[in-house]
């Protein structure tokens, strides 16, 4: 969705691979050089974020460049547009010429395909191609795309039939504006991605003591915990209470567990006198 921090996780996600850091349970076990192309945000806003979550991480090892929109623009050339061969060509020379990038970001494609109609699959054919050559070449791309209203992907779904994956990012269960760059990370299509590495999880960014930003991650529903206890006192099924907050079924049960030792639910489930005051 809109303003739920896209851009944030993409600089997370290029800082990770280029400084060999990992994010929850993805690991980058190698670092590679990665090409973000902007189409969308401000330069002094893109600076401002960078500068708040560089200093505590180490030096990069493979370089992370942008190339930017707005600065393209302000030096009056032509900004980028992949609905042009002419730009998609010129992308694929360059990544070739430069031999230095294994990862390109595009964030994001209402901004970088202007004038396309999102729901027309054959118009995303020509760019689809594309990145399928970029793939042959051993270019990784990650896509940064914005919800519907029903929230799904814009647009037409043939745009991810030749992705190998799908995130989807929505807010916590019980989010609070004053939470901030907060959200829940969900595979809805993972070719070969298993075990921890396909767990959903919880992002966060937090400020350190001197003022810059950090993330963290948790296992997603962590936050949820009080509820999960009312809802499984209240006889909700805990595969239900799973959906609902979209967390493990796993987390549920641990959750349930932990309420048992600790005296607000029985066995079976139901509240004790003290469960019942604390979270009937």
């Amino acid at each position: 969705p809109r303003g739920i921090g896209k851009t944030w996780l993409t600089y997370m996600i290029a800082l990770t691979i280029t400084r060999k850091l990992s994010i929850g349970n993805w690991n980058a076990d190698k670092a590679a050089g990665v090409l973000l192309i902007d189409g969308e945000v401000a330069e002094e806003e893109r600076q401002d974020r960078l500068k708040q979550l560089l200093p505590d991480l180490p030096h990069e090892v493979a370089p992370f460049h942008i190339l930017a929109s707005d600065t393209m623009q302000k030096e009056g050339w032509p900004t980028p547009n992949l609905t042009d061969p002419k730009w998609r060509d010129a992308i694929s020379a360059y990544l070739t010429d430069c031999g230095i990038y294994k990862v390109m970001i595009l964030d994001n494609l209402a901004s970088l395909t202007p004038g396309i109609d999102e729901n027309v699959k054959v118009e995303w054919d020509s760019i689809n191609q594309w990145l399928l050559s970029l793939r042959f070449m051993g270019i990784a791309v990650i896509l940064i795309h914005h919800a519907g209203k029903s929230g799904e992907q814009r647009g037409t779904s043939g745009r991810e039939d030749n992705l190998d994956i799908t995130i989807k990012l929505t807010r916590p269960a019980g989010y609070k504006p004053e939470d901030g760059c907060y959200f829940d990370v969900e595979f809805t299509k993972a070719r070969a991605v298993f075990g921890d590495g396909a767990a959903p999880f919880s992002l966060k960014l937090v400020s350190t003591n001197r003022n810059q930003l950090t993330w963290t991650t948790e296992e997603s529903g962590t936050n949820s915990r009080e509820i999960i206890i009312a809802m499984l006192g209240n006889g909700i099924p805990q595969k239900e209470i799973s959906k609902i907050l979209k967390c493990t079924p796993g987390w549920v049960s641990r959750v349930k567990g932990r309420a048992i030792a600790e005296g607000y639910l029985l066995k079976d489930g139901k509240f004790t006198d003290l469960g019942k005051e604390q979270f009937g």
